[in-house]
């Protein structure tokens, strides 16, 4: 296996730790923040302007989290619930077409490389994190 990938090696409770944090904003971050070396590995089908999008419009529904109550009438804060359910339910679906075609973009080209869809469904990120950490960081440590 080639390990010259330049992988961000994260431990997956930190993301895990910095998804909660964040409200779900970390999540877009990680796909954008690795796309060069996802790029490097192969093509990939990522929609990344979706991304940064939802990533955008995450910050956003962050700082509506803490003063949206207070700058919005009720039926302004019903509206915005409304629109933060889609967003939310939206970037998910983004959150795992991005998880299962950077899986499975790893799967066709890395020799070694398998990935469990049940834990991959469940943990998206995190455990893709844990698979690579695994798989492009280990070879470090013996040589």
């Amino acid at each position: 296996m080639n390990t010259t990938f330049s992988f961000k090696k994260v431990h997956p409770a930190l993301a895990f730790i910095l998804t909660n944090i964040t409200l779900g904003a970390y999540v877009p971050y990680w796909f954008i923040s690795r796309r060069d070396a996802f790029e490097q590995l192969g093509k990939t089908e990522l929609k990344y302007k979706a991304l940064k999008l939802f990533f955008v419009l995450y910050i956003l529904m962050f700082g509506y989290y803490f003063a949206g109550k207070a700058l919005f009438t009720d039926t302004g804060a019903n509206f915005a619930e409304t629109i933060h359910l889609w967003i939310t339910f939206t970037g998910l679906g983004i959150t795992y077409y991005s998880a299962f075609r950077i899986a499975e973009m790893m799967e066709r080209e890395c020799e070694n490389f398998q990935y469990n869809r049940i834990l991959l469904l469940l943990f998206h990120i995190w455990y893709l994190q844990f698979k690579i950490n695994k798989n492009f960081h280990q070879h470090s440590k013996k040589d």
